[in-house]
């Protein structure tokens, strides 16, 4: 009951949201958004070969889509975790959306 008012979560978690774990060299929060997505949304990274990220820095979303095996395409003006920058299987553009070229992506982020 909240205020006098029944309250029902449309939610399978407590409190509404998973709980995960933060990992040692984990860049950011954000990587627990697509991971809670993952599981809601029955996302099998399988079904693809290439995503986008769009907005990417600082890079919590592209490092768990690098972990799926993934060939990333990330865009932000702003700077990628220096870590991320080393993986062949990521290309960056330090740029606005607006400037990006979009061709062969089969997952947008």
């Amino acid at each position: 009951m909240i205020c006098g008012v029944l309250y029902f979560s449309s939610s399978d978690w407590p409190g509404g949201a998973i709980r995960f774990k933060k990992e040692p060299n984990q860049i950011s929060r954000a990587k627990f958004k697509l991971l809670e997505a993952e599981v809601k949304f029955n996302i099998n990274y399988n079904d693809y070969s290439s995503a986008l990220d769009i907005g990417a820095a600082p890079g919590g979303w592209t490092s768990l889509l690098l972990e799926k095996g993934l060939k990333v395409t990330a865009i932000d003006p702003s700077n990628l975790h220096p870590d991320l920058l080393r993986n062949p299987n990521l290309t960056f553009y330090k740029k606005r959306l607006m400037k990006f070229p979009y061709r062969n992506i089969s997952m947008i982020c």
